[in-house]
């Protein structure tokens, strides 16, 4: 089955949001997904098993926390998301020179997005790196070096580090044609999507209480 970037983004809105995550993140996760598929790279296998291991957590559980000079997960596997969000709020120390870099992480893929983000954000070229991946962001796509593999579920750590000099490696641009995606896959998206449909039943109950989800 081929599906656009636009109902790929929207799905994993959903999706994620089904997850139990705030709208913002999931509004995160959705870009994140669209961004991976738009550049190759397996966005929404990486985003389904996320998914499934933070299933109805709490933000709080999954955020990052400092420890010495690294960035860990609360309960000692980073979320690959909530570390690219930090990252990119730090965006402008890391232009700086400041080394960013996690303890084990899941899924470290899903980081890459907002690297991306923070180079748009600054202008400045990055570097960021797990065992067996090393991968260059200018503005002109991703340069991946050779023999670099990001289908990893879990690394014991990553680096995200600024570089004056241009990222070696294949280039790798942005494409806007639809992706091809395996239907078993796409139905984990379904069925996190379907939580956050309000049963019938319940809709007038809720309606009538006024109740208001501006998350």
């Amino acid at each position: 089955m081929t599906f656009s970037l636009n109902e790929i983004e929207t799905q994993t809105v959903k999706a994620a949001r089904g997850a139990g995550l705030p709208w913002g993140m999931a509004e995160e996760a959705g870009k994140a997904a669209r961004w991976l598929a738009a550049h190759k790279q397996p966005a929404l296998d990486a985003l389904a098993g996320l998914l499934d291991l933070i299933d109805q957590r709490s933000y709080g559980d999954i955020a990052p926390v400092r420890d010495g000079q690294r960035w860990v997960g609360r309960e000692g596997l980073l979320c690959a998301m909530t570390a690219g969000i930090t990252l990119c709020d730090r965006a402008e120390a890391l232009a700086d020179g400041e080394r960013f870099q996690t303890g084990r992480i899941a899924y470290p893929v899903l980081s890459l997005p907002f690297v991306a983000a923070a180079q748009r954000a600054t202008g400045v070229t990055f570097t960021v790196k797990w065992p067996g991946v090393l991968i260059g962001f200018d503005g002109a796509g991703l340069h991946i070096a050779p023999g670099t593999d990001v289908s990893a579920v879990v690394a014991d750590e990553m680096v995200c580090v600024s570089r004056p000099e241009p990222p070696v490696g294949d280039v790798v641009r942005a494409e806007t044609n639809g992706t091809k995606i395996d239907p078993a896959l796409w139905a984990r998206f379904v069925a996190y999507a379907h939580r956050t449909h309000v049963p019938a039943s319940d809709a007038p109950r809720e309606r009538g209480a006024g109740l208001d989800d501006n998350e």
